[in-house]
């Protein structure tokens, strides 16, 4: 099989529009081995589409299979997830308020290298979380929908608009 019949087999998804540093789009294509040993969860997004136009397209079927294991999980699964993505974010902030706290105009190419590994891991893990959750959101989304009483399907929608609207800051 070809290339391009390989490309045009997969039922691509759209999943966002936007412009992606070259650092950026190699942060997340290097983060997606790290995925199941930080989720426990048997995924990946082996197919990914960018245009250079910015739209981000993913298989279809590779984003439902995620979606349905945090359906099939539940609150508990998605409760993982987002304790899961609150570590490694936090984590990283760390790492990156420690490097800004240091006087680092003296440092070695050696003790740079090494903050910068340290740091790029931490983003790498980081980074994993990104593709994800806009699917356990809509996972969440279909759950909630689901218990609603019954009703017509903009109503439902109405009303899980009023959940997600954040109470304001003061």
């Amino acid at each position: 099989m070809t290339l391009l019949n390989k490309i045009k087999s997969i039922d691509w998804k759209y999943v966002v529009s936007r412009r992606e540093a070259l650092l950026f789009k190699s942060i997340t294509d290097n983060s997606q081995k790290y995925f199941e040993k930080l989720t426990n969860i048997n995924w990946s997004p082996r197919h990914i589409l960018r245009l250079h136009t910015g739209e981000l397209l993913h298989s279809a079927k590779k984003l439902e299979e995620l979606r349905n294991f945090f359906i099939k999980g539940g609150t508990k699964a998605l409760s993982k997830f987002k304790n899961d993505l609150i570590k490694n974010v936090n984590n990283l902030d760390k790492k990156a308020k420690e490097i800004r706290e240091q006087n680092l105009s003296k440092a070695t190419t050696e003790k740079l290298a090494r903050i910068l590994k340290e740091y790029f891991q931490k983003a790498l893990y980081a980074q994993n979380f990104l593709l994800p959750m806009p699917v356990a959101d809509g996972a969440l989304s279909k759950m909630i929908l689901d218990k609603l009483p019954s009703a017509s399907d903009d109503k439902k929608k109405e009303w899980l608009t009023i959940t997600n609207l954040s109470p304001k800051r003061k």
